[in-house]
């Protein structure tokens, strides 16, 4: 990570410095200051402790973009016509939105939806349904707060649709109004031979 931060700071350098201008002295200045906030923003985005107002609200636009994503994976996951490995990779990717396994299982059973762990596919209701989802009127019902030194937590509330698919029709088969519990947390994630913490978003304590 070192290595890429250095190599990313040469370039900064090397595009300022070689920039064509008229005049000298105040210009000189003026690529300094630019490059000095090169440094700054790079060194911050991986320091800072504490999100700012700014930071907090961009996260609660990827919290609702992430939903929206979401259902994606799922349509993916749920489509009998798509090979097993790319509805596995779905699959991967509705676990990464959640922060563990148990609330995925909780999500999973508020919407009467069940998993085919042989086949990897998703069903609705018992039934074995194929079906697919949509979710719209997301609102946010709780702001960020600091949770600990490492953490944001907020909230969500949406309504989750399930569509039934038989060979005759498509039926709306169930709304759910759901709750859902945002984190930001600062989590480590490895960069080549190193790791380094950054913050991350996901969800838990669906309702």
């Amino acid at each position: 990570m070192k290595q890429f931060l250095k190599i990313l700071s040469f370039f900064m350098l090397l595009l300022l410095l070689t920039a064509e201008t008229c005049t000298d002295g105040p210009v000189e200045t003026t690529r300094e200051d630019r490059l000095s906030g090169v440094f700054r923003n790079i060194e911050d985005e991986f320091v800072i402790n504490e999100l700012t107002y700014e930071t907090l609200n961009a996260f609660g636009k990827r919290a609702v973009q992430k939903l929206n994503d979401l259902t994606d994976y799922l349509n993916i996951y749920a489509d009998t016509s798509l090979s097993e490995e790319f509805r596995f990779q779905a699959r991967e990717m509705v676990l990464r939105t959640f922060n563990s396994e148990m609330d995925l299982q909780t999500y999973f059973e508020n919407l009467s939806v069940f998993e085919d762990t042989t086949n990897i596919l998703l069903y609705f209701s018992e039934d074995e349904g194929v079906f697919f989802t949509d979710i719209d009127s997301i609102k946010t019902t709780e702001l960020f707060q600091k949770k600990t030194i490492s953490s944001y937590t907020g909230k969500l509330q949406f309504t989750q649709k399930i569509f039934s698919i038989n060979s005759n029709d498509t039926i709306l088969a169930n709304i759910h109004k759901c709750n859902i519990g945002i984190i930001v947390s600062k989590t480590e994630k490895q960069f080549g031979n190193e790791s380094q913490d950054v913050w991350t978003i996901s969800f838990d304590n669906i309702e």
